[in-house]
């Protein structure tokens, strides 16, 4: 695993020529609660790279009486977290977020872990490189209207994304949370004509062929 006092990201850079090419960067909290970023270098092309350099690094500097570790520094100066550092250890039996949802009553049955680290899994794959405060809705769910799911599993992820701005609340990242929308369940081909259409009209080729049965013999 990478140190603790660095994270490494990814994001984009546009180059002399117009062209936006995504680097990979790291960032760590100086004593006085500063974030310093610096970039990985171009020939790193992937987080595995990133991280092999980042655990490379000397320890950064810090103050005598600053206590170790970067959620200190992100604690007292509410610096963003990535989506992924926030969502790597969520769900995971013993962790902390495990057992706040213990003192919330919520539950963390096996079967409940499991089935939330699959849309963790599914997050950081898509977000996990992205500052929290970045995200917006449009895009998260243009990103939910555009996959070929279930309107439960669609909800199911952005109750796990609600619950990752939840937890970084509790590690000190308090930002903006967006209102994702619940999706309603399309239940059948004239419920859907009733959502394109209004709930008491219908469709000009359901009029049409009502017009037609009326003129038949």
């Amino acid at each position: 695993m990478a140190k603790l006092e660095y994270r490494a990201f990814k994001k984009p850079k546009k180059l002399k020529n117009g062209d936006t090419v995504r680097r990979w960067y790291y960032y760590y909290v100086d004593s006085s609660g500063k974030k310093i970023q610096k970039s990985c270098g171009k020939g790193i092309k992937s987080r595995e790279a990133a991280e092999n350099f980042i655990r490379a690094l000397p320890s950064p500097p810090r103050g005598k009486n600053t206590p170790g570790g970067v959620f200190a520094g992100i604690r007292a100066n509410n610096v963003d977290l990535l989506v992924g550092d926030i969502a790597k250890d969520m769900f995971i039996p013993g962790s902390g977020h495990v057992k706040r949802r213990q003192q919330l009553k919520k539950s963390v049955s096996p079967e409940a872990l499991s089935n939330n680290r699959v849309f963790m899994r599914h997050i950081i794959g898509t977000w996990g490189s992205r500052m929290l405060r970045t995200l917006e809705m449009d895009e998260v769910m243009g990103y939910l209207f555009a996959m070929e799911r279930s309107a439960s599993w669609k909800n199911q992820y952005i109750a796990a994304l609600n619950e990752i701005y939840q937890e970084g609340q509790f590690m000190g990242c308090k930002v903006y949370k967006p209102d994702f929308p619940h999706i309603g369940k399309t239940q059948n081909k004239a419920d859907h004509v009733n959502l394109i259409w209004g709930r008491n009209e219908r469709s000009p080729k359901t009029l049409q062929a009502g017009r037609c049965r009326k003129g038949s013999p």
